[in-house]
């Protein structure tokens, strides 16, 4: 019975760790969109300026 426990608690163990790194990732790709995002309207910002001018 002990066995069953300790693969159990090994299992749980496993899979928690894995929800938290997708969960990781997840945030990590939100982030990087956010960059992305940013640096995309910088650089039209500055389009814009140097066309204007």
């Amino acid at each position: 019975m002990t066995g069953v426990v300790k693969s159990t608690g090994k299992y749980a163990l496993l899979v928690g760790s894995a929800l938290a790194l997708s969960i990781s990732a997840a945030s990590a790709a939100s982030m990087a969109k956010a960059g992305m995002d940013k640096r995309v309207a910088d650089l039209e910002r500055e389009v814009t300026l140097l066309t204007t001018a």
